[in-house]
């Protein structure tokens, strides 16, 4: 074999916690190690997928406002207009309402975020807020 360049190998936990990865380096037919490198990694816990979301009141007039909500005990709530990817449109905690004042019906997706970790749901749940134009007088 050459050893003269990088070779990966992929490692993937099954759950969250602390492992130790050590390589170990031998000169060729013989069993007495060069050197041993040691790295410990931690996994977080993914949270929970955002549930029971809800817009109250889940149809407005256009220039009024809603209230979103989603749940995910104990996580922040980030707030999105796509299902993946873009950009958080703001937070809030668990279960408390979020104001929004769509200029057009708008879907609403919820991802779940652990402060101290910075990880993220694996997907995000889905609230519909239906905007009417608001009638001539």
């Amino acid at each position: 074999n050459d050893f003269n360049s990088a070779r990966t190998t992929t490692i993937t936990p099954s759950a969250s916690g602390t492992y130790t990865i050590s390589c170990t380096l031998y000169n060729h037919g013989d069993n007495d190690p060069i050197v041993t490198k040691t790295k410990t990694v931690t996994v977080n816990t993914v949270p929970a997928i955002p549930v029971l979301t809800s817009a109250t009141p889940a149809a407005i007039c256009l220039g009024s406002s809603a209230d979103v909500k989603a749940t995910s005990s104990g996580n922040i709530i980030q707030w999105y207009t796509v299902n993946t990817g873009g950009i958080n449109i703001g937070t809030s905690n668990s279960n408390a309402n979020f104001l929004v004042t769509p200029s057009a019906t708008t879907t609403y997706y919820a991802e779940a975020k652990i402060a101290a970790t910075s990880c993220v749901s694996t997907s995000r749940s889905s609230v519909l807020v239906t905007v009417s134009p608001n009638s001539a007088a």
